[in-house]
């Protein structure tokens, strides 16, 4: 009974060493299962001070997004150069682009412990529609149709004297004080395509309606009733077409260059073509301004967050012809140009531009002699819309406000690009 008794003590004696020596392998367990929870913990607290961040500067720009949305110009801002029918000397500048400043950003949702929050997709500022001014080229394989609806709306005071002049303060003759306004409206079709990565090609067809309001009083006479006449015309407007081929990639904080240069085809009815009444006074109005116009410029694109500034320059060459009718050969008038404005993403979908365009037309010659007073200085403050409706189409609308006497009042587009891919 000994010898039974020996071999269960041994058993004992031996399970007790057994687990005596596994006692360092479980601490060493303990201690990495440990180090990795203090690793997790650590990620953890590190991943919410980078979300606290991340929502004090959210804050940040929604308080900056409130003050610029306060300090805006009147809702409805509008206006800038004459239409193209209504001012041979000079095409009148494309509009621009993009936003509302509404809805905030959305937050970006927490990741799991461990993982990296995922990339949220950068808003998209949508200043493709100003090429002209922000130099945005379509991919290749690529196809955009923008129907668009331009409303421009101008006014001006014109004095007419006829009668002589005894003193500088004394006039024998009439004085016609007359009040002119004009209304137009352009309906056009604009299709963009990409050719390569840097090469695209646009072409623009517009319809034209015009309608002119004339109010005319005589102030040295005892009648108080006034003239009031109209004129309209409607028809296809100038054609243009143009290529836009980009140079520089945007590497080393560069800006993105582009080279622009568009043609304008005289299709529409000219100033020269229209009737005219035995007063001499037109029965109908153009819709073109009867000259070839090749503009050459050049645009650039710089995005530094939180908003993407663009600008452009440009040169317009109106080309001199004889018009005949006793007018002789009439040169419009060249002009220079430029515009600057930024565009700011409030949030995937929507986004606007703010912007300043200028413009000087020369004086318009006739059989080599300057017209005097033909010159004119055109500034425009720009303001843009831009909602994206979908993935292939955006909704974007666009106001010039006239800041210059020589500015056309108000100007108000509305633009549907729509995207195909070829």
């Amino acid at each position: 009974m000994a010898a039974p008794m020996m071999r269960a003590l041994a058993t004992v004696a031996a399970g007790a060493l057994c687990g005596l020596a596994a006692l360092p392998v479980a601490a060493q367990e303990d201690a990495g299962l440990a180090e990795r929870v203090r690793q997790l913990e650590e990620l953890v607290a590190e991943q919410a001070r980078a979300l606290d961040r991340q929502r004090r500067l959210m804050q940040r720009q929604q308080q900056a997004l409130d003050r610029l949305g306060g300090a805006a110009p009147g809702q409805g801002a509008a206006g800038a150069a004459a239409p193209e029918a209504a001012a041979p000397a000079g095409r009148a500048p494309e509009a621009a682009p993009p936003a509302a400043p509404t809805a905030p950003p959305p937050q970006t949702a927490a990741a799991p412990p461990g993982e990296p929050p995922e990339p949220r997709e950068r808003p998209e500022i949508a200043v493709g529609e100003l090429v002209e001014r922000g130099g945005v080229l379509t991919p290749p394989g690529t196809l955009v149709l923008e129907p668009s609806l331009e409303y421009v709306h101008d006014s001006s005071n014109q004095v007419l004297i006829e009668g002589l002049s005894v003193l500088p303060a004394l006039l024998i003759g009439n004085i016609d004080v007359r009040e002119v306004e004009r209304d137009s409206l352009f309906g056009a079709l604009t299709a963009r395509a990409g050719l390569t990565r840097r090469l695209e090609a646009d072409v623009k067809l517009p319809y034209v309606y015009r309608h002119d309001e004339t109010t005319a009083r005589e102030l040295a006479v005892e009648a108080t009733t006034s003239t009031i006449t109209t004129v309209d015309g409607d028809g296809l407007g100038d054609v243009e077409a143009g290529l836009h081929y980009q140079l520089t990639e945007g590497n080393g904080g560069w800006p993105y260059f582009i080279g622009n240069l568009r043609v304008k085809a005289p299709t529409g009815r000219d100033p020269f073509e229209v009737p005219l009444s035995e007063q001499g006074l037109p029965l109908e109005l153009p819709t073109g301004n009867g000259f070839w116009g090749v503009e050459p410029s050049i645009s650039f694109l710089k995005p530094s967050d939180p908003v993407v500034w663009f600008g452009n320059l440009k040169y317009l060459w109106n080309i001199e012809r004889d018009v005949g009718g006793g007018f002789g050969t009439i040169d419009p008038g060249d002009a220079i140009g430029g515009s600057i404005g930024l565009g700011f993403a409030v949030n995937e979908s929507t986004s606007f531009s703010l912007g300043w365009e200028q413009q000087y037309v020369m004086d318009t010659e006739q059989d080599g002699r300057r017209v005097p007073g033909s010159s004119l200085s055109i500034g425009s403050l720009l303001l843009g819309m831009s909602y994206r409706l979908s993935d292939s189409t955006s909704l974007s609308l666009s106001f010039q406000g006239g800041m210059t006497e020589d500015a056309t009042d108000q100007r108000i587009i509305l633009r549907v690009p729509i995207r195909f891919q070829l």
